[in-house]
């Protein structure tokens, strides 16, 4: 389940963009089927907020929309990044979704919390700034791999821009490995969230730094 918008007068990440919104897990539980599934992270509760970054650069010599997931509990035992990549046969159209838990960022623990809400606070351009660093691995559309680094004009981050936000949270609890020995349900997860005053705001004339986000 998820809120969804467009954002009306998309903003450049040139200049700082920060979101923060009030929250808690109104309920958060799971339950395993077995050891196998606490382990394989099949099992998956995730209170989240995203975001659609898209890059045209006035050349056109490529488009990129990025679909940025900010995890803000999870009950999966597994830590890091999270980046998926489909290009066209030319290499100049890029899909990407990309999640990750950047220093120091808010992550609420996956248990009911019957207190106040928490007040969270992230600055968008500094996920952008993680992910422009990393070298792509892209599917095509016949399946083949492509290794990638992101176009110099991409690292201009007058070029990106921010198109939409939701909220929500995801959940799994099917087992959906080729090859598993263990198809279909392998727990279950309820999960609630209460959330108030999310905010997008774009610091007008306040200039983000850059110049450490390249490879």
């Amino acid at each position: 389940m998820f809120l969804s918008d467009e954002i009306r007068h998309p903003a450049s990440l040139d200049e700082k963009i920060v979101y923060s919104a009030d929250l808690k897990l109104s309920k958060a539980n799971v339950r395993y089927a077995s050891a196998d599934a606490r382990t394989t992270g099949e099992v998956l509760g995730q209170a989240l907020s995203g975001f659609s970054f898209l890059a045209t650069p006035p050349s056109g010599s490529f488009k990129m929309s990025v679909l940025l997931q900010i995890s803000h509990s999870t009950s999966s035992p597994f830590k890091g990044p999270y980046l998926a990549c489909q290009t066209d046969n030319e290499g100049r159209v890029f899909s990407i979704v990309y999640g990750q838990e950047l220093p120091g960022s808010p992550l609420l623990p996956f248990v009911t919390d019957d207190g106040e809400l928490h007040h969270l606070e992230f600055t968008l351009n500094d996920y952008l700034c993680d992910l422009v660093k990393h070298r792509l691995s892209c599917r095509d559309p016949s399946g083949s791999s492509r290794q990638l680094n992101f176009p110099d004009e991409a690292l201009n981050f007058t070029n990106w821009h921010v198109q939409g936000i939701y909220i929500g949270f995801e959940v799994n609890d099917t087992d959906l490995r080729a090859g598993t020995s263990t198809p279909g349900k392998v727990g279950a997860i309820e999960m609630g969230m209460q959330i108030a005053n999310p905010k997008l705001i774009h610091q007008n004339g306040q200039p983000y730094d850059s110049s450490s986000c390249h490879r």
